[in-house]
């Protein structure tokens, strides 16, 4: 019988990778084949994200684009879109859809259980691993809860077990995702309890393993002592803090202030000392939001030494608590609010790179062709800080030394390090 023949479109978080990786997991490859173009699928998948007014309009363009370019292949919409929204709703709006399906729940398509892992369905040579879905927290911009639910953390037993199968295909890193990983093991065991895990992961051989998305109220100088212990975690901080302005954080109901994000960050360094990285990401043109707000955001990036800044827009849902708040920031101002923030964040990381130079870090290798390749050190994390661009023969999946020589923004250039022979003559 001629198999059918599936692409999957993933589009927004490392989450939805998450949830394409489970798709293909629990595929029943008797009856199906995954390939990764459109072009050659007998079924195309679009995995959308929901989260702001503009994801979901590039959700909607990308898979009428890929119906219009294949209207004679199946398609399937599915993802976040249809879970925020409701699928009915969907397929009255949207009849040119084959299949609208809420998350990747699509019939007929599962196999009993699940299958192995394989590197060709995976962002080799790193992988995201999801912990938990859905969210306890109750921040008055945010829709996720209303369609993903409440927290449901993963036993620490699953997710050991399946870094250890990555590990077994050739996977180098893994990266830790969840709506809000400072919480987990919530549900579990009725308290925070992001410490139980790291303690876990000690029985795991996967090089590096990152966390993402770590909110400042979990992270205690305890738990970063057992973050340190464990070793192979790495001492990268990713802490969304969305704003320096307590009035800011209060109006988004985040939980903890300026003073106690200050606090977690001189936590940070007094375990790592300057070993660490930190990331956040802040969100300007909130409802209310002033220039001094704006200002009080830039100090605590700077007073907190942060290495990288995500910096994104306001959107104003209207599921979310905060469409109901006044006044709202004119959209050429939160464009302007942004720009503003970004040439700091630029600054921050191109200091950051800057420190780098002459020093010799391990670099996991992504790409490499002929005497060059592409990397990342420990300190940047995939897609999102940036690359080691060095000289060397290597491969791919490769763990290597390397020097820092020179820094372009957004890259660290150097080369492969060379081992001393010493010779006893």
């Amino acid at each position: 019988m001629k198999k059918t023949k599936i692409y999957v479109e993933t589009l927004g978080c490392p989450k939805n990778l998450v949830r394409t990786q489970d798709f293909y997991r629990q595929l029943n490859y008797g009856d199906y084949e995954v390939v990764y173009s459109p072009e050659e699928a007998d079924m195309i998948v679009v995995n959308t994200c929901g989260f702001i007014a503009d994801a979901v309009e590039e959700s909607l363009t990308v898979a009428l684009e890929l119906k219009q370019q294949y209207p004679d292949k199946s398609l399937v919409f599915g993802g976040c879109v249809p879970l925020r929204f409701g699928t009915q709703l969907v397929k009255s709006e949207l009849p040119e859809f084959d299949y609208v399906v809420p998350g990747l729940d699509i019939p007929n398509i599962s196999s009993q259980h699940k299958e192995s892992l394989q590197t060709s369905v995976l962002t080799y040579p790193y992988a995201y691993v999801s912990i938990a879905e859905g969210c306890d927290g109750r921040c008055s911009y945010c829709t996720i809860p209303k369609f993903w639910g409440s927290l449901k953390s993963r036993p620490a037993s699953d997710i050991v077990g399946e870094i250890n199968e990555l590990y077994e295909i050739g996977i180098k890193e893994v990266i830790l995702v969840s709506q809000d990983t400072g919480a987990w093991g919530t549900d579990l065991y009725g308290k925070p309890s992001l410490e139980l895990l790291l303690n876990a992961l000690r029985d795991t051989q996967v090089p590096w393993i990152r966390l993402m998305y770590v909110n400042p109220t979990f992270i205690t100088e305890r738990l970063l002592r057992v973050w340190k212990d464990v070793g192979r975690v790495l001492p990268y901080f990713d802490i969304p803090v969305q704003s320096g302005s307590d009035k800011v954080l209060s109006l988004m109901r985040r939980g903890y202030n300026r003073k106690q994000v200050l606090q977690v960050l001189q936590f940070i360094d007094d375990v790592f000392a300057e070993n660490n990285t930190k990331r956040t990401s802040i969100m300007v043109g909130f409802p209310g939001e002033t220039e001094s707000d704006v200002q009080a955001t830039l100090d605590l990036l700077i007073q907190g030494q942060f290495h990288h800044v995500g910096v994104f827009g306001y959107s104003d849902e209207e599921e979310a608590d905060s469409y109901k708040l006044l006044p709202k920031i004119d959209p050429a101002v939160i464009d302007s609010r942004k720009i503003s923030v970004e040439r700091v964040a630029l600054e921050l990381q191109q200091a950051w790179e800057q420190k780098t130079v002459g020093k010799t870090y391990q670099c996991l290798v992504e790409a490499s062709s002929d005497s060059e390749f592409i990397g990342r050190i420990w300190g940047q994390a995939p897609e999102i800080d940036g690359v080691f661009v060095g000289k060397g023969e290597v491969e791919p999946g490769e763990m290597v030394e390397v020097v820092v020589e020179k820094t372009k923004p957004g890259q660290l250039i150097g080369r492969k390090k060379v081992q001393e022979v010493t010779s006893n003559t």
